[in-house]
């Protein structure tokens, strides 16, 4: 196979095409940089995360095993001793404590076989934390305190709870959902004080608890997604409940045990968009957002925004659909005591009444039209909002929601997992930007002020468009305080520190800048001339010239003698193709990139016609993995 033949073979094997999309990141980062653990059983179950507010530790449970990760330590990962006490994974270095987990002190030592912890929720109080467990049946379930002891443990023998459904305690109140059962209430403090559904909901899928605020702090919201089947077709309900903290269900004759408050409207994303895939929330100063994750029949994905507050005018304010309501108070009112409520407004709450407006989010929906994702995670960064949305294939794509430009940007993706891996969770530590990533066997933690994979150079650092990152005057780094940068920055860094080969010329940033000390410079550059690497061809053979597209929202081009010619685009790279070498070839060739009004001189090459009648194939090291993948193919 020749050489030329070979080459076509590959750019044919990578998705050759001479258009780009931009509906992909912008940059490809891969793995570097991330930390991870694996654990010995792959076949084991998910892992739940949990962190306070303001607390440097994040809580995991994995089967009968609970872990705590201190976000501050940066060491590479251990392998993980795996005992039936509580493990610390302080920098991912396990060691154990001499503590009692969930079972009895009169039971083994050692935990009953079978046993897993099955709740995980956030503490209230000082707690940092509550936790179940459950073996044969039987549940147990347990504060931990601020010295990670467990206290306050009681039974909780009525419910089989489950890892993965959502749950939030409100003082002594918890709130948690059982597949296909339902949204259940129980006082950690008073057995008997319990609420449970009317009846099974096997249509119902719970995907979030968000505790109100401020004024609706007597309350709380449940996303879920029901499911109807339709014989021909499925059909998905988004759906937003309102339910107080404090429902007591009703008397002896109506709905006792049973929720007395609880009313439902639907969820709006855009026409199509109805199935809700996954819910992040944002606390704002004044409100709490909600991101929500939502798909189409066709798997486009969109997330829409809302806004707490107009969700809570929606319930209080808007008609209700199908129920003429003349009952006082109204339906969905919270009560001192809800076993003291008519039996009129109790009928109307068996009937489970839903709002007739659907809640729309703040403005339209931000769409993804080629891209399935799974989990959403959410940080605001001033007046710009980072999504972090994991993909089927095992990926991360960090995007950009900036209010001052539309469409949102995808401005990196990330390949924490294997391609193709299942991620199971994402879990984002606001505070010290790490991204938690889980699949049934590993644990990824991903910095994401890594600013430096955008490269090294000041334009570079200003087109990531990273709210995470900044140049500091001589890299791309962590940002220690959020500004907004733009090109005037550049041009200051370079005339005053003379930090790069750049000159400004109407408003346009021009850099001119080394790979791998290559010597690589602009032809028409003013600065001093460098010497270049040259390359000799035979005439009448067949040769290609490689350029690195770092960015795939930048346009590229060669320019030879003058004259622009268009690249042969292939994922990373722009190739110019000589299909037959002679003199009009010879000379010069610079690969040009121009994104926004940063035009830039990537990699530069002198050809030459040899007359020796062997091919002569010299090209620059930063090329040497297409080199090795040639080499396969020949």
């Amino acid at each position: 196979m020749t050489v030329w033949n070979s080459c076509l073979l590959l750019f044919w094997m990578s998705g050759i095409s001479t258009s780009k999309h931009h509906y992909h990141a912008r940059v490809t980062i891969g793995n570097q940089g991330m930390s991870r653990v694996t654990f010995p059983n792959a076949d084991a179950g998910l892992m739940k995360f949990v962190s306070k507010n303001g607390s440097q530790i994040i809580w995991m449970a994995r089967n009968n095993m609970l872990y705590s990760i201190n976000v501050k330590q940066e060491d590479k990962p251990k392998p993980v001793t795996h005992t039936p006490l509580i493990s610390f994974l302080s920098s991912y270095v396990a060691f154990q404590v001499n503590v009692t987990l969930l079972w009895d002190e009169a039971m083994d030592s050692q935990p009953p076989l079978g046993y897993k912890i099955s709740l995980l929720t956030e503490g209230s109080d000082e707690n940092p934390l509550f936790y179940c467990g459950h073996v044969n049946e039987k549940t147990r379930c347990c504060n931990l305190n601020s010295s990670y002891m467990p206290s306050d443990c009681f039974p909780f023998s009525d419910y089989k709870l489950e890892i993965d459904q959502p749950s939030l305690l409100v003082g002594e109140m918890l709130f948690f959902a059982l597949s296909k059962k339902g949204l259940y209430k129980k006082n950690v403090k008073n057995p008997n004080d319990n609420i449970w559904p009317q009846s099974p909901q096997a249509d119902l899928k719970y995907l979030k608890l968000v505790p109100g605020r401020g004024q609706h702090k007597d309350k709380f919201y449940s996303f879920a997604q029901k499911y109807n089947n339709k014989g021909e077709y499925e059909e998905w309900v988004p759906l937003v409940y309102q339910s107080c903290t404090n429902d007591r269900g009703g008397n002896k004759n109506l709905l006792e045990n049973s929720w007395t408050s609880m009313i439902s409207a639907r969820m709006e994303c855009g026409k199509d968009f109805t199935k809700l895939i996954d819910v992040s929330s944002v606390e704002t100063d004044h409100d709490t957002k909600i991101y929500a994750l939502f798909r189409n029949y066709w798997n486009m994905s969109a997330v829409c925004v809302y806004n707490m507050t107009e969700i809570s005018d929606t319930f209080t304010s808007s008609d209700f659909n199908s129920i003429n309501v003349s009952v006082n108070p109204r339906p969905g009112t919270c009560a001192k005591d809800s076993t003291q409520l008519s039996n009129e407004l109790l009928k109307v709450m068996k009937k489970c009444p839903e709002i007739k407006k659907p809640v729309k989010p703040e403005k339209r929906p931000l769409v993804f039209r080629h891209r399935r994702y799974t989990h959403l995670q959410v940080d605001q960064v001033q007046n710009s909002i980072i999504l972090l949305l994991a993909l089927e294939s095992g990926g991360v794509d960090k995007v950009l929601k900036n209010p001052l430009e539309e469409p949102v940007s995808t401005i990196a993706e990330y390949q924490p997992l294997p391609q193709g891996s299942n991620i199971t969770g994402l879990f984002l530590h606001t505070s010290e930007k790490r991204l938690f990533v889980s699949s049934q066997s590993e644990l990824v933690q991903m910095n994401l002020t890594q600013c430096e994979v955008y490269g090294d150079k000041c334009t570079q650092c200003l087109l990531s468009k990273d709210p995470y990152c900044q140049w500091n005057g001589t890299h791309c780094s962590a940002a220690t305080r959020i500004q907004v940068q733009d090109s005037d920055v550049c041009g200051e860094l370079v005339s005053v520190l003379e930090l790069s080969k750049a000159t400004i010329k109407e408003g346009t940033v021009h850099c001119h800048y080394n790979m791998h000390n290559t010597n690589l410079s602009s032809a028409d550059s003013p600065v001093a001339s460098h010497s270049r690497t040259v390359t000799f061809i035979p005439a009448s053979s067949k040769h290609f010239l490689l350029c690195p597209m770092m960015s795939k929202y930048a346009s590229y081009h060669w320019i030879h003698k003058n004259e622009q010619k268009e690249c042969v685009f292939s994922d990373q790279s722009c190739m110019f193709l000589i299909d037959s070498m002679n003199e009009t070839y010879e000379g010069f060739y610079s690969c040009e990139s121009k994104e926004g009004k940063y035009q830039s001189s990537i990699v530069q090459y002198e050809l030459r016609m040899s007359r020796n009648s062997g091919v002569s194939l010299v090209l620059i090291p930063y090329f040497s993995l297409s080199l090795t993948a040639l080499h396969f193919l020949l």
